[in-house]
């Protein structure tokens, strides 16, 4: 069995892969050991949230029934990876449990043992990737052999096409989030047409369009720095910006963002700017170091986020290359805005 779990947007996501586990943060509701049956949630969550609605009630119950009971030992997991378009999967290895020791709890928690912590979602088989963008917390990913299809997929060298079909958990409504499906589709897009000096070329263009003139090192050695770039018509205004731009998918480490730092003055650049498509190894800790005033770090999903809120400036040849187009969509909301009222 296959489970897709998503942390949200409150970075617990990171919590998960430090402590080995899998979360939720509720901590309106008390240790749920002791609710063996789903009726006995159900009442709890009424009676915790007497001004929700019943729809918002039945959605949140069942997916901590899921979270606590459904799921078992051994199955795997699909983590979403909020900040940037990869998942980790794991398995599960221990029943729930209510947990005060890791930071920032008491937590609702399954431990995991982490297969792979830092999967490109275009790895994954298209139908799988596809429930990336269901608006669930917990939900299963069924039929179709997902659980095996997805274990070979994580061997291959080669990127699944053949898409299949696959049902997602029947016991809920599944929407899927229209922002998250179109994101996930532009960024596989741009990652398997645009690579190498084509890459370096894609991120000028948006640097172009938030108002810098660049200069892009032609193809071969480059002195450790891909494009040079500043603010003004010339480019002569500050700040002006080193950058690094690597395109494979594997994360890189903090020895770029040191070797950046140092080629700086070589090139008379006050700031720099290290675009990695297969994100950071580390990227918190390379955030907090002495550099933050001086390094930007942008992975795949900072870099696509760019290019969406600086699309109209982007010019007529690039929006050919990557044709958008902007569509309105009504917000669904299954889950609360924050996890609970104090935290």
């Amino acid at each position: 069995m296959l489970w897709l779990v998503r942390h949200g947007l409150y970075g617990f996501d990171e919590v998960a892969l430090e402590n080995n586990v899998i979360l939720y943060h509720w901590r309106d509701l008390p240790d749920l050991s002791g609710y063996d049956t789903k009726e006995k949630l159900k009442n709890l969550f009424v009676k915790t949230f007497p001004d929700d609605g019943s729809r918002s009630i039945s959605m949140w119950y069942g997916q901590m029934w899921s979270f606590i009971k459904r799921i078992k030992i051994g199955e795997l997991v699909i983590l979403t990876r909020e900040r940037s378009s990869r998942v980790a999967v794991g398995k599960v290895v221990s029943e729930y449990r209510y947990d005060n020791k890791i930071p920032n709890g008491p937590w609702h928690c399954r431990s995991i043992e982490w297969i792979h912590r830092d999967v490109p979602r275009s790895k994954l088989p298209a139908d799988i990737r596809q429930t990336l963008s269901a608006q669930l917390t917990v939900c299963k990913i069924d039929r179709n052999l997902a659980e095996q299809r997805l274990l070979r997929a994580l061997e291959s060298d080669v990127a699944p096409r053949v898409e299949e079909s696959i049902t997602v958990d029947a016991e809920f409504e599944v929407r899927i989030d229209p922002e998250m499906g179109a994101i996930d589709r532009i960024t596989q897009f741009i990652g398997e047409n645009f690579r190498g000096h084509g890459f370096e070329e894609f991120v000028a263009e948006v640097l172009k369009a938030k108002g810098f003139a660049v200069n892009v090192t032609r193809p071969g050695p480059d002195g450790g720095i891909d494009i040079l770039a500043g603010k003004g018509d010339l480019g002569f205004d500050s700040p002006y910006l080193a950058v690094q731009v690597k395109s494979s998918d594997y994360p890189v480490g903090a020895d770029i963002i040191t070797k950046l730092n140092r080629d700086l003055p070589n090139f008379g650049a006050e700031k720099g700017l290290v675009v990695a498509w297969g994100g950071f190894v580390d990227r918190e800790s390379i955030a907090r170091r002495k550099e933050f005033f001086r390094i930007r770090l942008w992975n795949d999903t900072d870099l696509v986020r760019e290019l969406l809120a600086n699309y109209d400036s982007i010019s007529t040849e690039w929006k050919n290359r990557i044709p958008l187009k902007r569509v309105w969509a009504l917000v669904e909301r299954n889950e609360p805005l924050t996890p609970s009222t104090d935290s």
